[in-house]
């Protein structure tokens, strides 16, 4: 004839987990009633406690892309997957820009580089767990290449070799520009074109023809961009001419032949001559020859040579064989004076 009950009395703790203190009383029917004797009774202490961190798992490596006005992202991080069985949860993310409270979120101005992000989700029982993602923010946007679209040349002998640098006009990048390179376009002198490298070289051959030229940029993250520029070469240089040396001759010896001229000019001349008769109708005087040299540039030099006929053997009286008197005693004689 034993009956037992129990009371409950109840104490919430932290996630869900309980306290309780559970009064037993155990009754004998066949016994009278007697404090402390019967009933009996006791205490039975129930706790339920959580210990379980809650169980995360982070989102795939992030790739993030630089905005093409700086070289840094505004990241959008995702949610990682995290679950608790008992209690709620609150998550937040480690960068090193900085704390993230949510679970996801938005990290601004992030440098382009490669970061570890530590999710970190703690139930109301402080128990917590992390995982880590890899975060990659690249730089795909190329340099913004500005050069010159129209450029002048001129050769400094036959040559012109002209750095790549040269051609550019301000070419700008979001994060840093690394170095440029330069290339020439297929011609009639150059039919193939050239590869691309740190230098270009123009001739002769280019004078006042207009090749075009591509300059290629890179940035530090290897993102490369091309413009193109038409230059002209220009020959600055005129040309130098030496004429054969000047000459007096007497009248009547003839008058020597035009003879070849000296040319200096780094990439060839051609000349033509202007001779000028300045020899009087007694047969002196001066033959002046105007020597011309013009180059493929159009650009000329000139000199002169001079021929001087001179009469060093003037006619004077004693030069002069007069005839003789003559007399005649006949009537109608030959007066004639080749007689």
């Amino acid at each position: 004839s034993i009956a037992s009950s129990f009371q409950d009395e109840v104490f919430d703790l932290c996630g869900g987990g309980q306290k309780i203190l559970r009064t037993w009383t155990v009754y004998d029917w066949c016994l009278p009633t007697q404090p402390g004797i019967n009933p009996l009774s006791c205490i039975q202490l129930i706790k339920i406690s959580d210990e379980l961190a809650p169980t995360i798992a982070c989102p795939a490596p992030i790739l993030a892309t630089s905005v093409s006005s700086s070289c840094a992202a505004t990241v959008q991080l995702p949610a990682a997957n995290v679950m608790d069985e008992c209690s709620p949860f609150s998550v937040r993310i480690n960068t090193p820009y900085g704390q993230i409270t949510g679970n996801g979120g938005i990290l601004p101005n992030v440098a382009v580089g490669t970061y570890t992000l530590t999710y970190i989700a703690k139930d109301e029982c402080e128990n917590s767990s992390s995982c880590e993602v890899e975060l990659n923010v690249v730089d795909n946007t190329p340099p913004v290449v500005i050069c010159d679209e129209f450029t002048t040349v001129s050769l400094a002998d036959s040559t012109a070799v002209v750095a790549a640098e040269i051609f550019d006009d301000g070419t700008q990048d979001n994060c840093a520009l690394d170095y440029f390179e330069i290339r020439r376009m297929p011609t009639d002198c150059v039919p193939d074109g050239t590869l691309f490298g740190p230098f270009v070289e123009f001739t002769c051959c280019d004078i006042e023809e207009n090749v075009m030229v591509a300059l290629r940029a890179f940035d530090i993250y290897g993102n490369s961009n091309i413009c193109m520029i038409e230059v002209e070469v220009q020959d600055k240089l005129d040309p130098e001419i030496l004429c054969p040396a000047d000459k007096t001759i007497e009248c009547g010896e003839p008058v020597p032949n035009i003879q070849e001229p000296i040319i200096i000019d780094n990439c060839g001349a051609t000349y033509v001559v202007d001779e000028d008769d300045g020899l009087t109708n007694c047969g002196v005087g001066v033959v002046t020859r105007t020597y011309t040299a013009t180059d493929q540039g159009g650009r000329t030099g000139t000199c002169v040579q001079t021929v001087t006929v001179e009469n060093n053997d003037p006619f004077i009286l004693a030069d002069i064989q007069w005839p003789e008197d003559f007399e005649s005693f006949e009537c109608d004689a030959n007066l004639e004076p080749n007689n």
